[in-house]
């Protein structure tokens, strides 16, 4: 029994944070759904162009998985002052299933991303070894060494290479 008051107080300072973290991206997706045009807003393209709205769906989330996450916190407190063991088995499941959302909306994101992300690392990547290999020292350096790693792996393989790299 003597670690109990420990335990709780644990418990509250944890829900404490994520009740935090919660109400923190509440604010955030509401700021870029007033904010359409604000500089972060154009770092998540939330004004793209037609092709490019699907990432407008990222206010929503965010103020979906803010709100029940700061519910959740709220009843986590709740219970852990009551020592109530079914409520904190409900915050329990229900961090759970929001977690396993977050997680699924960040692989959806990542692949709605890369299909922006990358023609625009290769017009980068063209524009920069066409105009600035063999001028900047630190442009050279980076194409340099990513060249000598592509050639070891497309010469001994891409497994051989693997093992080679975690053995050492």
């Amino acid at each position: 029994m003597g670690h109990l008051p420990s335990l709780k107080m644990t418990v509250l300072a944890l829900n404490g944070v994520t009740s935090l973290g919660g109400l923190a991206m509440l604010h955030i997706g509401i700021w870029l759904h007033l904010d359409h045009r604000g500089p972060v807003a154009e770092i998540l393209d939330v004004g793209a162009p037609q092709p490019f709205q699907r990432v407008t769906h990222t206010t929503y989330l965010c103020m979906a998985a803010g709100s029940c996450s700061a519910l959740a916190s709220f009843l986590g407190c709740w219970g852990a002052l009551g020592e109530r063991r079914c409520l904190l088995l409900a915050v329990s499941l229900l961090m759970a299933v929001l977690f396993a959302a977050e997680v699924a909306s960040a692989v959806l994101a990542s692949s709605v991303t890369a299909d922006v992300f990358v023609p625009h690392l290769k017009t980068w990547a063209l524009k920069s070894l066409k105009e600035d290999y063999d001028i900047k020292v630190d442009i050279t350096a980076v194409w340099a060494a990513t060249m000598t790693e592509v050639s070891e792996v497309a010469n001994s393989g891409f497994w051989l290479y693997w093992k080679k790299q975690t053995l050492s």
